[in-house]
């Protein structure tokens, strides 16, 4: 079993995490100093962060998990209106690329809270986010695989 630590993004810093950037995880799993501790990074979170790529680097093999949904303009929910990969801002091939280049190897995981899925059939909104991590990604091995979480 791993531990890995997922700072959210500023916005929550009041509420529900102390953990605002990638840098602040990196510093606090360093304490540890144990190979099952390490960061969960998702682009949700952490897409904004100017020293991304370079605190990517710093990761040195401790990322456990990727997550990826994209930042809606305009935001109208803080906390539970994500967008499907594509929909918005952020640049999730490049969020891809610098993790695979910090050594994640790892499953990606699609985490699109929303609940504008509600009530429709799980092959046709499976279907949607694939389509949608294909046009970003490609259908080579970058493709996401694992969990998809598509509610509140």
């Amino acid at each position: 079993m791993v531990l890995a630590l997922e700072p959210f993004h500023l916005m929550f810093a009041a509420e529900k995490s102390a953990l605002v950037t990638l840098r602040a995880a990196l510093s606090m799993i360093e304490a540890f100093d144990s190979r099952w501790v390490g960061i969960a990074a998702d682009s949700y979170h952490l897409w904004w962060d100017p020293d991304l790529a370079v605190q990517f680097a710093h990761a040195d093999g401790r990322i456990f998990a990727v997550h990826l949904s994209d930042w809606l303009v305009p935001t109208v929910n803080l906390a539970c209106v994500r967008g499907v990969p594509g929909e918005g801002v952020i640049d999730l091939a490049a969020f891809v690329k610098t993790a695979r280049h910090a050594g994640f190897a790892g499953p990606l995981e699609v985490e699109v809270l929303t609940d504008r899925f509600d009530g429709q059939p799980a092959r046709s909104t499976a279907r949607l986010l694939r389509s949608s991590i294909e046009s970003i990604l490609g259908t080579d091995a970058d493709r996401p695989s694992g969990a998809s979480r598509l509610s509140c």
